[in-house]
């Protein structure tokens, strides 16, 4: 024989709001606490006229030294943050490119070493 429900779907969902609300009372609230180390914005050095003589490749190293202040705050939200990652990847893409036009011409203007 089957059994009867004898609770009505309004009770029902008082009960079942009930055990919700006891849930959700026995839960301790988690109280981020900001700190010096998480709360502050990567500080940057403002770039300077780009040195003549430095290679596209420490130009890239440069840029992705800069890059790494910005990978935190973007995973925390931080809009700014965010754009300067993508601009600063965009421009890094552009030096890697220009990395192998140097390393090319370089190993074009080299002679072939004899072994």
């Amino acid at each position: 024989m089957a059994s009867t429900n004898t609770e009505t779907p309004v009770n029902q969902s008082a009960n079942l709001s009930a055990q919700i609300l006891a849930q959700a009372a026995s839960i301790t609230p988690v109280v981020a606490v900001s700190t010096s180390q998480n709360a502050s914005l990567p500080q940057y050095s403002v770039p300077g006229p780009q040195v003549q003589g430095a290679s596209k490749y420490a130009q890239l190293l440069a840029l992705i030294e800069e890059l790494g202040k910005d990978v935190r705050p973007t995973y925390t939200g931080n809009r700014n943050c965010a754009e300067r990652l993508k601009r600063g990847i965009a421009h890094a893409r552009v030096l890697v490119r220009e990395c192998l036009l140097e390393v090319e011409k370089n190993a074009r203007q080299q002679p072939p070493q004899q072994s």
